[in-house]
């Protein structure tokens, strides 16, 4: 249903590369965005209808809010640009650059009195700007000057980095195109307060742009996170979301874009509600009258074109053949009884909230979550301290109590603390005119208790944490690093921040003292290099007889310590069987290259030393690496012979790189999010890859993996009509079951029913389970429930 209709195309602009003719589907999309950009009201055609009165006088109507008004102003000019990964939103928007450039600026007046550029006074640029994650700033700038014709006028710069322009007066005049990360344009929108920001210390803040895109837009889906505020708090009337994904985790993300767009009243607590959220239940079902109205109500805000959709009779995009396969790997019989004593001590502190009833299930679901990584882990693979196969204890909160006090509140309620419009950081320049009916529509509201005025995230810088260090939530390399204050445990910032806005009030996800939003810390500076660990001391620490230095009974603590900690477990059934498919890969064509994608650096680390072993060379990215060395190590990969492996974590390695040099792809453990994994095929299989393209999935077989594979096909298979209109096109128009609008797909930070947690858990239907507890609050059988 969101899949765009054949339209009317641009003509392709001059300034491209000589040889490089666009696609008739991105010439229409195009054209599509240049209707948009010249569009009279801009984005008040969203909401806003004009009506003619009795009398002949005009008003404008919003079916949405059912508001009346005099005069509603005109919102900025733009949309979502929602192309399918792969599609060519890069050079679509190149195009729009060259297609609509901006008009000459008056010459200044000399004799007027200048007063300093600010936030409140910034300069007028006739540049686009464009913010994009970090790994991806590198390869937005190659792919810009590769597809700029060689005679291009178009003035490129890159504001990333230590030396970077801070002039004003330079960016203004000197550059068309700017490029910066959503890191950096959040550390300079953090350095002092609005509307004190100075141009020496946030200079892209005191510039009035002629054009804005945020690339991966879904980035500023949560509004109080400092990067989502900085966009939000840009200048620019030509204002575009460019994302494959616009909806990544449920529909609560477009209210983060709809704010950087200021579609009033969508970028509203109020408007978005009334408009989009409140039709879509927990498990995302809408009914079919509802489905349409979303859909007609997006279509005039988006374009989207996907690679198996077909125009003319033929598909859009004709890639070479992707061949998917499942891998099922055996445990060893010794990691098979440490899998056994594993699985049984989680789903006894399962059983446990379990019989609390669903809402303490739901309640304590990051806790629930957090006692699956020992079984996960182990089932991925790599050597394994003590710590690492222990299920965390997330303790704190007053003791033991009953679950039924985690009715009302935990994980089910769906406002969020703080999470609105970039609270009264940014205001528009004129409001409606809509009467009494105002004070429900305007803009600055709070979303959702807590969040009075949109309380803004005043995070305390601190050190950085170690390199490739995990996130305590969801076990992957840290994300935007975000550490609470009260136990000092790191997390990425949208898994921290998604926790807290999810109970009430709100408690820090480890130790369950109250934590916000307001409170997380965030690192500044450098990120530190990992220690080195010198050999002496290894062995000094593993000796078990002969001197040590004396230092009193401290030294014979730390011996103690030493002799009492278990030796690390080794779980290598999934690497063997990974570096067998390699060598079958290598041995099938020397040319050959993969993508190895697992969730945990545990088995990241592993892998790298397997590798050598194995006589691959590989390159790797984390989320520390300067930018310089991630496109050394791109460019190494997609250029270098004999670097046959690219390592990459599956969160922070699977969005926007293109790896086309690879024609194999594997994905070392299943994830519960199926977009993921997609995002992580896409970066081999897309659009300038010529080999057919292998994904192989391992998995190990009878374990949590299993579970995992189970509950996504169930997933996939649960029918919701409505929503199958508002997914993604597959093959003859039809969408799969249960897909998701624009792109989206349930993720494991999704409301977990518990029937879907019985199956991860494997708890056996037909063995009597653990009395739950009635609504009153009073266990069956059982005196008191576990803490929350």
């Amino acid at each position: 249903m969101l899949n765009a209709s054949e339209r009317p195309a641009a003509p392709q602009p001059k300034g491209l590369r000589e040889g490089l003719t666009m696609r008739n589907y991105q010439l229409q999309t195009l054209q599509w965005m240049l209707e948009k950009e010249r569009q009279q009201g801009g984005l008040r055609a969203l909401s806003w209808r004009e009506v003619s009165l009795p009398g002949g006088r005009k008003a404008f109507y919003s079916p949405t809010m059912r508001v009346l008004a005099d005069r509603v102003p005109a919102c900025p000019r733009g949309g979502f640009l929602a192309e399918s990964m792969g599609m060519g939103k890069t050079v679509i928007s190149l195009a729009l650059i060259l297609s609509n450039p901006p008009p000459a600026l008056p010459p200044p007046d000399l004799d007027a009195p200048t007063a300093p550029y600010s936030f409140e006074n910034p300069a007028k640029s006739v540049a686009t700007l464009v913010v994009c994650a970090v790994s991806l700033v590198g390869q937005w700038i190659d792919e810009a000057k590769s597809k700029l014709a060689d005679d291009s006028e178009l003035r490129v710069y890159m504001y990333h980095g230590q030396g970077r322009i801070r002039d004003v007066n330079t960016l203004v005049e000197s550059y068309d195109l700017v490029v910066t990360t959503y890191q950096t344009l959040g550390t300079d929108y953090g350095k002092t307060k609005k509307p004190a920001w100075k141009a020496k210390d946030h200079p892209l803040g005191c510039i009035r742009w002629h054009r804005i895109v945020l690339d991966e837009s879904h980035t500023v889906k949560m509004p109080t996170v400092q990067q989502s505020k900085a966009c939000a708090a840009l200048h620019g009337n030509l204002r575009w979301c460019a994302s494959g994904t616009p909806v990544n985790n449920s529909i609560e993300d477009l209210f983060g874009q709809m704010i950087f767009l200021r579609a009033h009243p969508l970028d509203t607590k109020n408007g978005f509600e009334l408009a989009i959220k409140k039709h879509f239940q927990t498990n995302g079902a809408i009914n079919s009258k509802e489905a349409r109205e979303i859909a007609a109500l997006l279509k005039r805000c988006m374009i989207r074109h996907t690679q198996h959709q077909t125009m003319g009779g033929h598909q859009l995009l004709e890639l070479p053949k992707k061949t998917e396969v499942s891998v099922a790997v055996e445990l060893s019989k010794e990691e098979r009884a440490k899998y056994d004593e594993l699985h049984a001590q989680v789903l006894k502190q399962y059983q446990a909230i379990r019989a609390c009833g669903p809402m303490a299930v739901q309640k304590n679901l990051w806790q629930i979550m957090s006692y699956l990584l020992p079984l996960r882990r182990l089932c991925s693979g790599g050597t394994l301290t003590s710590k690492d196969l222990v299920a965390r204890e997330h303790t704190g909160g007053g003791g033991r109590r009953s679950g039924g006090s985690g009715g009302s509140g935990g994980a089910q309620q769906q406002t969020q603390e703080g999470q609105g419009q970039q609270g009264r950081d940014v205001k528009p320049d004129v409001k409606p005119t809509v009467g009494a009916a105002q004070t429900s529509t305007r803009r600055g509201g709070s979303y959702g208790a807590g969040g009075a005025g949109g309380a803004s995230m005043d995070v305390k810088p601190v050190p950085f944490p170690p390199v490739a260090s995990e996130c305590s939530l969801c076990g992957d390399l840290l994300d935007e690093p975000a550490r609470t204050p009260c136990c000092q445990t790191w997390f990425c910032i949208e898994c921290v921040s998604a926790a807290l806005n999810k109970s009430s009030p709100s408690k820090c996800p480890s130790c369950k003292k109250p934590c916000s939003t307001t409170s997380l810390q965030l690192p500044s500076g450098s990120p530190d290099k990992p220690k080195k660990k010198t050999a002496p001391a290894k062995k000094k620490a593993k000796k078990k007889e002969g001197p040590w230095d004396d230092g009193g009974s401290g030294a014979d603590e730390v011996m103690n310590e030493v002799e009492d900690a278990p030796p690390p477990f080794t779980s290598e059934s999934k690497v063997k069987a990974l570096i067998k498919e390699l060598k079958a890969m290598h041995a099938d064509d020397e040319c050959n290259k993969a993508l190895i994608f697992s969730q945990y650096q545990s088995t990241l680390s592993w892998l790298q030393q397997k590798l050598v072993e194995a006589g691959f060379d590989y390159c790797s990215i984390t989320g520390s690496m300067a930018l310089k060395q991630r496109d050394k190590a791109i460019q190494k990969f997609q250029k270098d012979p004999p670097t046959t492996v690219f390592l990459l974590s599956m969160r922070s390695g699977a969005v926007g790189i293109n790896l086309t040099g690879a024609n194999y792809v594997f994905l070392v453990e299943p994830c519960l999010n199926p977009a993921l994994e997609a995002q992580a095929v896409g970066r081999a299989w897309r659009m300038g890859q010529q080999r057919e393209v292998q994904v192989k999935r391992l998995y190990i077989k009878d374990s949590v993996e299993d579970q995992i594979r189970t509950v996504v096909e169930k997933r996939g298979k649960s029918v919701v009509a409505p929503a199958e209109e508002l997914g993604r096109g597959h093959g003859k128009g039809k969408a799969k079951a249960g897909a998701d609008l624009a792109g989206n797909l349930k993720s494991d930070r999704a409301a977990l029913r518990t029937e879907e947690l019985d199956i991860l858990f494997a708890i056996d239907e037909k063995k009597p389970q653990q009395p739950q507890q009635s609504m009153g609050g009073q266990a069956l059988g059982s005196s008191a429930c576990t803490p929350s």
